[in-house]
C-alpha cells in the first residue's frame, strides 16, 4: 500500500527563490543593506595613501628637515632660556610643520574614501542602519553569525592577506639580501632610501594581490547580496496587494460602483419617451427631448436580466415599450448610457417615436 503524503505548499511559498522587486530593494537600501566591498575599499585607500606618501613624501620630507634644523640649532633658544613666549612660538611651528606634512596626505586618503564609497554605493545616508537593534544582545543569535558562512569567509579573506603580506615580504627581502651589505659604506640618508624604496614596493605588490582579491570579493558579496534580498512567491503577493490594493477589495469597490451607476441609470428609466426591445435579451431605453434639438440619447440599456428590469420600470411608469430586435441590438452594441444614438440609426429611431407621440395623443 502506498501512502501519499500532501505537499506543504506553505513551506514552499516561503522558499525565497524569486528576485528582488524594485520596491524591496529601494526599501533595503533605505535600511542600509547595499552591495558593498569593504575590501574593495580598503585596497583602494591603502593605494591612494601609498601613492599620496610617494608624491607628497619629497615636500614632506624637506618640511620636517627644515623644521628640525630650526628647532635643534640653538639659534631659537638664546643663553639656554625658555619662556612662554618662547614655547608658544615653538609649538606653532610644530603645529604648521605637522600641518604642511599630514593636511595633503590626509586629504588624499579622504577623498579616496570617499570616492571609492560613491562609487560602490552611491549618495546614501540611513538613519535605521545606526538604529539599535535588540536582537544583537541574543547570545544564540550571535553564535549564530560567529558559524555563519559570511563569518567563514571574512576569516579565509585574513587568512589569506596575511598570506600575501607574508609572501611579498619575504619575496622582497630576498631580492633584497645580496644588495644590504653594499649599504655598509653608504651614508644614513641612503640607507633610509633604500629601506623607503623596498616598503613601496612591498605595499605596491601587496596592492596588487588585494586588487584581485577584491574582485573575488566584490563578487562574492554581489551574491550574496542578492541572496539576501530573495523573496518569496508569498511576500510579492503581499507587495502586490500593498501597492496596487486587495484584488478582493477593488473587486467589491467595483462592484459597488456599478451597483451605484445601475441605480442611477435605473432612475433615469421612468423619463425615457420609448424602450426599444429584442424583445427578451436586450432593451435599450430612449429619451428625446425636442427643446434641445438634438438626437435621441440612451439613458438605459441593459441585457437578459438587467433588460428585465429596465421593462419592468417602464410598464410601472407608462413608458412605452416597443419590440424592433435589430435596432434594440445595434442601439445596444453602439451607443453607451447619456451618448446620443449613431446617425445611422436616426430614421429608424424616428419612426418609432413617431410612432409612440401619435399613441400618446390618442390616448
Amino acid at each position: 500500500m502506498i501512502r501519499r503524503y500532501p505537499m506543504n505548499l506553505q513551506l514552499f511559498a516561503e522558499e525565497k527563490t524569486e528576485k528582488a522587486t524594485p520596491k524591496r530593494r529601494k526599501d533595503a537600501r533605505e535600511k542600509g543593506q547595499v552591495l558593498k566591498s569593504m575590501e574593495l575599499n580598503t585596497t583602494f585607500i591603502l593605494l591612494s595613501a601609498f601613492l599620496g606618501i610617494k608624491f607628497t613624501g619629497p615636500a614632506a620630507v624637506k618640511e620636517l628637515e627644515r623644521f628640525l634644523i630650526l628647532f635643534l640649532d640653538g639659534t631659537r633658544i638664546p643663553h639656554d632660556v625658555i619662556t612662554i613666549s618662547l614655547t608658544r612660538e615653538l609649538m606653532i611651528d610644530a603645529a604648521l610643520s605637522f600641518g604642511t606634512v599630514m593636511v595633503p596626505f590626509c586629504l588624499i586618503v579622504l577623498l579616496a574614501g570617499l570616492a571609492i564609497n560613491y562609487v560602490q554605493v552611491g549618495f546614501l545616508f540611513s538613519s535605521k542602519a545606526m538604529g539599535f537593534k535588540f536582537n544583537r544582545l541574543n547570545l544564540l543569535e550571535g553564535l549564530k553569525r560567529m558559524v555563519s558562512s559570511k563569518s567563514f569567509v571574512q576569516l579565509l579573506k585574513a587568512i589569506i592577506k596575511t598570506a600575501i603580506i607574508g609572501y611579498t615580504v619575504y619575496k622582497e627581502f630576498m631580492k633584497s639580501l645580496a644588495s644590504i651589505p653594499g649599504l655598509m659604506g653608504n651614508d644614513l640618508l641612503t640607507g633610509i632610501s633604500y629601506i623607503i624604496e623596498g616598503i613601496f614596493n612591498i605595499a605596491f605588490n601587496a596592492c596588487i594581490a588585494f586588487a584581485i582579491l577584491s574582485v573575488l570579493d566584490y563578487l562574492y558579496q554581489w551574491w550574496e547580496h542578492e541572496k539576501e534580498l530573495r523573496m518569496s512567491k508569498q511576500e510579492i503577493k503581499d507587495e502586490y496587494k500593498q501597492m496596487e490594493g486587495d484584488p478582493q477589495l477593488k473587486g467589491k469597490i467595483r462592484e459597488k460602483q456599478r451597483q451605484i451607476a445601475m441605480s442611477r441609470m435605473m432612475q433615469q428609466v421612468p423619463k425615457a419617451d420609448v424602450v426599444i426591445t429584442n424583445p427578451t435579451h436586450f432593451a435599450v431605453a430612449l429619451l428625446y427631448e425636442e427643446a434641445d434639438e438634438k438626437a435621441p440619447v440612451v439613458v438605459a440599456k441593459g441585457q437578459d436580466y438587467m433588460a428585465l428590469r429596465i421593462r419592468k420600470i417602464a410598464q410601472e411608469h407608462n413608458v412605452h415599450i416597443v419590440e424592433n430586435r435589430p435596432l434594440a441590438r445595434s442601439l445596444y452594441q453602439s451607443t453607451e448610457v447619456g451618448k446620443e444614438i449613431p446617425l445611422e440609426m436616426y430614421k429608424a429611431v424616428a419612426e418609432i417615436l413617431a410612432y409612440v407621440y401619435r399613441m400618446k395623443k390618442n390616448l
